[in-house]
């Protein structure tokens, strides 16, 4: 009897629950970050950040192609005057072969100590890029970390309001209407949100 009971209470409840109608929306995340003033500022100190730590890069590159083309010009002369002893050895004395013999072996171990040197600095240049890479990752996860939070905070805020009951990720779902799409008032509100600060920062500074 006590199952009966429960079984006519969970019916009464589900048929309740199913004539009260469910609001559900998506909003798409990439568009709110990309498309929002806030989201445009973030992306333009992010690329700024980029720039700037990137910048000392640019002349160890240039370096680095340069001594690469004097490494390879090297290789190519040494390659060739290997050559040419060869084929001129047996003409040269015993003394003039044994001092070009002794010259090249000379350049030769310049040369791979050019070229040890040269892999040192690829190496160096590389862990430096991976440093910079990191810090890039850093200050954009500080960035964007606060404005996902802030967005989450307005999405929640803006469904009360709106009287939405759900509210999915869009890149989330396979698929939804298009009128569920409800980005655009988020982003619409998080606008309007920056403009009121940024009016109340011109305030502050014209008090200074």
């Amino acid at each position: 009897m006590k199952s009966l009971k429960l079984a006519v209470v969970l019916t009464a409840l589900f048929t309740h629950l199913a004539l009260q109608p469910v609001h559900i929306v998506t909003v798409e995340t990439k568009s709110i970050i990309t498309e929002s003033k806030r989201g445009k500022k973030i992306q333009k100190k992010i690329e700024g950040e980029q720039k700037k730590l990137a910048a000392p890069f640019e002349e160890v590159e240039t370096k680095i192609k340069s001594q690469e083309a004097k490494l390879l010009e090297k290789q190519k002369s040494l390659a060739t005057d290997d050559e040419k002893f060869k084929t001129q050895a047996s003409l040269l004395s015993p003394e003039a072969r044994a001092e070009k013999y002794d010259e090249l072996q000379r350049r030769h171990r310049d040369l791979d100590e050019e070229v040890a040197a040269f892999q040192r600095s690829m190496r160096q240049a590389h862990e430096d890029a991976k440093k910079v890479d990191q810090k890039l990752e850093m200050f954009y996860r500080r960035e964007m970390m606060s404005f996902e939070q802030d967005i989450k905070a307005l999405i929640e805020d803006v469904a009360k309001s709106e009287g939405w009951d759900i509210v999915l990720a869009k890149e989330a779902v396979i698929y939804a209407n298009h009128s569920t799409d409800k980005t655009h008032v988020v982003i619409k509100k998080l606008d309007k949100q920056e403009e009121e600060k940024e009016e109340q920062e011109k305030k502050a500074a014209s008090k200074k």
